[in-house]
């Protein structure tokens, strides 16, 4: 799960400046955080197969992933926003 944002300014943003708020991506930002991510790794979320029909890792219920992002979201979502505002 990526975050990034857009500030009043759009100072955040390098690529599409002025693009309507709805299609703006993470992509497009300049300071992103990839939740989840320990020591520069990766977490992903699996939920089944993939389009190429393999297993990422070991599928779990939406509930479970639904409640990891929220976890995800409390734990370090916040923290990095305030300390993006900060600076």
């Amino acid at each position: 799960m990526n975050l990034s944002f857009a500030d009043p300014q759009r100072k955040n943003v390098a690529f599409q400046h002025n693009a309507d708020v709805k299609k703006l991506r993470v992509s497009q930002t300049r300071a992103q955080c990839r939740l989840g991510a320990v020591n520069g790794g990766d977490h992903w979320f699996s939920f089944g197969k993939t389009s190429y029909a393999e297993f990422r890792g070991e599928p779990t219920s939406m509930k479970e992933n639904a409640l990891a992002c929220n976890r995800l979201l409390l734990t370090e979502a916040e923290t990095w926003w305030q300390a993006e505002r900060e600076t």
